[in-house]
C-alpha cells in the first residue's frame, strides 16, 4: 500500500514539475525571439518568477526535478531562438542558479518568521531575494558571454540584473497569490466583461515587443 502511495505521489510530482517546465518554455521563447530579433534583452524576464512561485507554493521535494527540467526548458528555448549550444548551456545555468537562491532565501526567512505578523514583511524578503538572487545570475552569465561570446561585462550585467530583478519581483506574487476560482471567476464569470472590456482598452497589451526590450551587445548570441 505505502509503495503505490508513494509511486502515485512520484508520479503527480513528476507531472508537476513536467508542467512547470513546458510553462517555463513558452513563458521564455517569445523574450528570447524577441530579444535577437532586435538585439536586445527583455526588460522583464518572466520565467524566473514563474519558477520561483510554483517552487513556494510546493514541498521543498519537488525543487529538484523542477528545476532539472526547467533547466532543460531554458536550453531548448535559447536553441530554439538561435543562440549558440555555449551560449544557451551558460545563459540556462545562470537563470536557475539565480532562481534556485531566490528559493533557498525565501526559504529560510519562511523558517525563521513563521508567525503570522511577518507575514507583513514577506514583501521585504521577495524584495531582498529579487535583488541578491539576480546580482548572481547577472554575474554568471556575464562571465559566460564574456569568455565564449566576446562581450562586454557590464553590457550583459545590468540589463539582466534589473530584467530579472523586475520579472521576479512583478510575477513571483502573482502566482503566489494565485486561486484557481478568482481566476476563472475573472476570466469568464462575473467579472469577466469588466476584465476583458480593461484588457482590449489598455494600450499597454497592444504595445510592440521592441518596446519591452532593451539594448545588450552581445547577449542574443
Amino acid at each position: 500500500m505505502d509503495e503505490t502511495i508513494n509511486g502515485t505521489e512520484l508520479s503527480r510530482r513528476l507531472r508537476s514539475s513536467v508542467a512547470i517546465a513546458l510553462a517555463y518554455a513558452i513563458v521564455a521563447l517569445p523574450l528570447l525571439v524577441a530579444g535577437r530579433a532586435h538585439g536586445a534583452t527583455a526588460m522583464l524576464w518572466a520565467g524566473n518568477g514563474l519558477l520561483l512561485g510554483w517552487l513556494l507554493r510546493r514541498d521543498a521535494s519537488a525543487a529538484p526535478s523542477a528545476l532539472v527540467l526547467c533547466l532543460l526548458a531554458d536550453v531548448v528555448a535559447r536553441l530554439m531562438s538561435g543562440a549558440f549550444p555555449l551560449t544557451s548551456i551558460g545563459l540556462a545555468v545562470a537563470d536557475l542558479i539565480e532562481v534556485a537562491v531566490a528559493w533557498v532565501l525565501l526559504q529560510q526567512w519562511r523558517r525563521h518568521h513563521a508567525d503570522a505578523a511577518a507575514e507583513r514583511s514577506v514583501p521585504v524578503a521577495l524584495g531582498i531575494g529579487a535583488l541578491v538572487a539576480p546580482a548572481l545570475g547577472a554575474a554568471i552569465a556575464a562571465s559566460w558571454l564574456y569568455l565564449f561570446a566576446d562581450a562586454r561585462w557590464n553590457d550583459t550585467f545590468f540589463p539582466w540584473w534589473l530584467g530579472h530583478a523586475f520579472g521576479l519581483l512583478a510575477i513571483t506574487p502573482v502566482v503566489l497569490a494565485w486561486d484557481r476560482a478568482q481566476w476563472h471567476r475573472l476570466i469568464a464569470g462575473d467579472r469577466a466583461k469588466t476584465f476583458w472590456a480593461a484588457a482590449t482598452a489598455d494600450p499597454s497589451l497592444h504595445a510592440p515587443a521592441g518596446s519591452f526590450t532593451r539594448e545588450r551587445a552581445g547577449a542574443s548570441r
